[in-house]
C-alpha cells in the first residue's frame, strides 16, 4: 500500500482529480459576481462579435474597454469559439489555470525532492478560501497567478540547474503576466532581484547577458499589444489603459484617502489562519536552525513582496493578493512537515479525494445563486421575445453593474441608468414598485412583466413593444 502512495504518477492523478472535483463542483451553476459577467462578456464578444484587439461590453458602458489588457479575453474568446460561451465554459476556462497551478506545484516539489511537502502544499492550496472564491467566476487574477508561478519556478530551475538559457523562458512567462494585469507582474523581477541579493549572487548573475535578454523578451512580449493598437489606429485604448491603471488607480487610488496598511494581513489571518500560522512556524524554524534552502526563500520573498507592495496602495481589493496563495501553501507545507513527521502522502491523498466527492454531494446554497431575479426576468423576456431590448434601470432599484454586465453577457445588449422613468422606445424599464403604483394613469401605456423578489422593484415595458 505504501508503494502505491509513493508512486508519483498515481499521486499526481489523485491530486488532479481531487482538485478538479473541488474547483469545478459549481461548474454549471448560473450566476456570477458582476465582474464575472463583465469578463465573460468580453470573451463572448470577442468570439461572437470579433472584438478581439479592442474589446467592448455594450453601447452603454465600456464601448472601448481599456481598464485591462485584452490578452486573457482573447484566450477566453478562442476557448468560447471552440466550446461555447455558457456559464460552465466560462468557469472551466479560468479553472484550467487553477488546475495548471496545482500541477506545477506538485511537479516542482517532486522534481526537487520535496516529497513530504508536495501533497501537503496542494492540500493547503485547495483550502485557501479566497482562491476558491475567485475560482467561481471568470477573472484575471488566476491566470496572472499561473504566469507569475511559471516565471519564478523557471527562475528556480536556473538557480538549481545552472541552465542560463532558461532566462528566455523566465522573460516569456513574465511577459504573459504583464499582458494579463500590467504593473503587478513587476513582482517577478523584484522577487528575483531580492532573491539574488539574499543568496549573494546579484553581481555575478547580472554581469551575464542572459538575465538582461530575459528582461528584454518580457518587455517585447508586452509591447506586442500597443504595437498592434498603433498599427490599427487604436492607440487611444493604450492611452486609456495608462490613465486608468497608473493615474486613476496607482497614483490617485481611485479617490481613496486613507491607507489601512494591515488590511491584507488581517484578511489572511481571517481566511487562511492555519496557512499563516504554519508559515510563521516554518520561518521561525528556518532562521533558528540556520537552514539554507533557496526554494523556501524564493517562496517567502514572493509572499513578502506582494504583501508589502499591495499594502502600500490605498485602494485595495482582496483579489489583488491572489498570487500569494500557491506560495503561502508551499510555506505552510514546510511548517506542517516540521511539526509532524508522518506519511502525509497516504493520508492526504485519501482525504483530498473524499473531500472532493463530499463537496460535490452537498448542493449549492440558495445564497450562492447570484441575481436570481435577473434570471427569472430573462425567462419572461424570452417567452415574450423581448430579450433583445435594452434596459433602463432607475437609480436605486437594482445594482446597476450587475444588471448591465448580466444583460451584456447573456444578450449582447445595453443597460442604462437613469434617475427616473424615461419615455424612450424599445426599452425594458426596471423601476421601483412604488413608482409603478403611482403610474395608474399610465398603466394602459405600460405592461407589467416581473416583480423582483429581493428588491422592491418591477420590470415593465411599453404596450407597443409587445
Amino acid at each position: 500500500m505504501n508503494l502505491v502512495f509513493k508512486n508519483g504518477y498515481l499521486l499526481l492523478g489523485i491530486v488532479l482529480i481531487a482538485a478538479g472535483l473541488i474547483f469545478l463542483h459549481h461548474l454549471n451553476q448560473p450566476g456570477f459576481f458582476h465582474d464575472g459577467y463583465l469578463y465573460a462578456a468580453l470573451g463572448k464578444n470577442a468570439a461572437e462579435l470579433n472584438e478581439w484587439l479592442v474589446p467592448s461590453v455594450s453601447k452603454a458602458a465600456h464601448t472601448r474597454f481599456h481598464d485591462h489588457i485584452p490578452f486573457v479575453f482573447i484566450l477566453e474568446g478562442a476557448f468560447f469559439k471552440v466550446f461555447g460561451s455558457g456559464f460552465w465554459q466560462a468557469r472551466l476556462f479560468v479553472n484550467i489555470f487553477s488546475l495548471l497551478i496545482v500541477y506545477e506545484i506538485f511537479k516542482k516539489l517532486r522534481k526537487y525532492r520535496y516529497y513530504e511537502q508536495s501533497l501537503v502544499a496542494i492540500f493547503f492550496f485547495l483550502i485557501s478560501l479566497p482562491f476558491l472564491k475567485q475560482a467561481r467566476y471568470p477573472n484575471l487574477d488566476i491566470p496572472l497567478t499561473y504566469f507569475i508561478l511559471m516565471a519564478l519556478f523557471k527562475y528556480f530551475d536556473i538557480v538549481a540547474e545552472k541552465k542560463k538559457s532558461d532566462w528566455l523562458l523566465v522573460g516569456f512567462w513574465w511577459g504573459l503576466a504583464l499582458l494579463t494585469k500590467g504593473p503587478i507582474a513587476f513582482v517577478v523581477p523584484i522577487v528575483i532581484l531580492v532573491h539574488l541579493v539574499s543568496s549573494k549572487k546579484i553581481f555575478k548573475e547580472l554581469k551575464l547577458k542572459e538575465p538582461w535578454i530575459g528582461l528584454f523578451v518580457g518587455l517585447v512580449v508586452f509591447f506586442i499589444w500597443p504595437f498592434l493598437l498603433w498599427l490599427t489606429n487604436n492607440l487611444d485604448v493604450f492611452h486609456g489603459y495608462i490613465q486608468h491603471t497608473f493615474f486613476n488607480t496607482i497614483k490617485d487610488s481611485r479617490g481613496t484617502l486613507k491607507n489601512d496598511y494591515l488590511l491584507y494581513v488581517r484578511h489572511l489571518a481571517t481566511f487562511v489562519p492555519l496557512n499563516l500560522i504554519l508559515t510563521f512556524f516554518a520561518v521561525f524554524k528556518y532562521f533558528k536552525l540556520k537552514i539554507k534552502d533557496e526554494f523556501f526563500e524564493l517562496n517567502l520573498i514572493l509572499v513578502f513582496v506582494v504583501l508589502i507592495l499591495m499594502s502600500m496602495m490605498k485602494f485595495k481589493y482582496s483579489h489583488y493578493i491572489i498570487p500569494i496563495y500557491p506560495f503561502l501553501a508551499i510555506l505552510s507545507a514546510f511548517g506542517l512537515t516540521q511539526i509532524l513527521k508522518i506519511d502525509w502522502n497516504k493520508y492526504l491523498a485519501i482525504f483530498l479525494i473524499l473531500g472532493g466527492v463530499a463537496i460535490n454531494i452537498v448542493p449549492p446554497s440558495e445564497s450562492s445563486f447570484r441575481d436570481r431575479d435577473l434570471f427569472d426576468l430573462q425567462k419572461v423576456l424570452v417567452e415574450k421575445n423581448l430579450q433583445q431590448l435594452d434596459w433602463i434601470v432607475v437609480q436605486g432599484t437594482y445594482p446597476y453593474w450587475a444588471a448591465h454586465n448580466f444583460h451584456a453577457y447573456i444578450n449582447h445588449k445595453s443597460v442604462y441608468e437613469e434617475s427616473g422613468l424615461q419615455d424612450k422606445p424599445k426599452m425594458i424599464y426596471i423601476i421601483g414598485n412604488s413608482s409603478w403604483d403611482s403610474l395608474a394613469e399610465k398603466k394602459g401605456k405600460y405592461i407589467f412583466l416581473y416583480k423582483f423578489q429581493k428588491t422592491d422593484s418591477v420590470a415593465v415595458v411599453k404596450n407597443e413593444e409587445i
